[in-house]
Formats: C-alpha cells, structure tokens, sequence
C-alpha cells in the first residue's frame, strides 16, 4: 500500500505523516530528496542561479536560492526542471519491494507521484494556523510565508487519471484526533 501525504506550507504534512509511520508505513520525506538531489545537482544549479546561491563551504544555501525562486515563478519552474526528473526516480526505487509507504511531499501532483499511490491524503489547516507555524518553525515573516503559499495555489491542480481515494484531514484539532481518523480511513482500506 502506498499512501500520498499532500498539503500546502505548514499545513501538517510531516504530523499526519509520524501518524502513519507509527502504524509501521516506511516514510519517504520527498524534501529531504530534493535537498540531496541539490547537492547533487549543485554545478547545474550554480551555472542556472549564480554563485550567490553558495555557502563559503560551497554547499547550497537553500535560504539565498528560495529568495530568487519564491519570487520568480519562471526560476521555481527552472530549478524544478533541474531537480524533479532525479527526485521522481529516487521515490520510485525507494518503493520497490515495500508493503507500506507514506509518501510525504507538498508536489506530489505536480511531480505526478500521485500516479504511483493508492490513496492520498491532503492535509489542510486554517491560512493563520499555517502563519504562526511557519513563523514558528522557519523564522519567516508573515509576508516571507504569504509569498511562499502564493506559490503553491496550483498544487492539487493535476487530477490523477488513476482511480485514487483522496482524503482531506484538517489539522485543527489534537494529533489523537487526527490519529483516530487516520487509522479508521486505513484501517477500512485494508
């Protein structure tokens, strides 16, 4: 069984994901995938980007390359050209031979893993719950995080030609609360 995780910023993503871990599905986080398909594809970023984009250690400085392509719809598109095709295939080989998967990733329909999942769970929380996270956990402002969900209106666009059951779980209440509900859709799915 393979199972989508979707949701815009600080929407509860990595939460419902730990849930369905817990309940022993093997976690693909397809962030931690693009930040080492980045390192990876680091020379191609720099030709594209500029040297602005590199730390003194040379490695990418992720909060320097966001600035340009948070800001710049054409350079997202760019750098998702770069980094998706090698992301894609890393999901797709980490797959193999496993019985339970949670696939977490903001992009899983524009990167169309959706395609390769047997039910996908979207995770939405109110716009000013998704603020206070994001200022919490990325020290953003409020205008840093309205910029980055901007970017992200589009992400449900693609709709799956697979015959896929898609779940919305709002994140508003208790993480038991949302553990009970993700259970009882799993559990009735078998």
């Amino acid at each position: 069984m393979i199972v989508g995780v979707t949701g815009k910023y600080c929407s509860g993503k990595n939460r419902l994901t730990s849930i369905l871990t817990r309940m022993g599905f093997f976690s693909i986080d397809v962030d931690k995938i693009g930040h080492k398909i980045l390192e990876e594809k680091k020379d191609e970023i720099t030709k594209e980007f500029g040297n602005s984009i590199l730390n003194p250690d040379n490695t990418v400085n992720r909060k320097n390359l966001g600035k340009q392509v948070f800001n710049n719809r054409s350079k997202l598109e760019t750098l998702e050209k770069i980094l998706h095709p090698s992301m894609i295939d890393e999901v797709k080989n980490t797959v193999k031979g496993k019985d339970k998967v949670v696939i977490n990733a903001a992009v899983l329909f524009s990167m169309g893993l959706n395609e390769i999942c047997d039910y996908i769970f979207i995770v939405k929380s109110p716009l000013i719950s998704r603020i206070w996270r994001g200022m919490k956990r990325d020290s953003l402002s409020t205008f840093q995080i309205l910029k980055r969900i901007c970017t992200q209106r589009k992400l449900y666009s693609k709709l799956s030609i697979n015959p896929v059951d898609i779940h919305t779980i709002t994140n508003i209440g208790s993480s038991s609360e949302m553990e009970t509900d993700v259970r009882k859709i799993i559990e009735e799915k078998g």
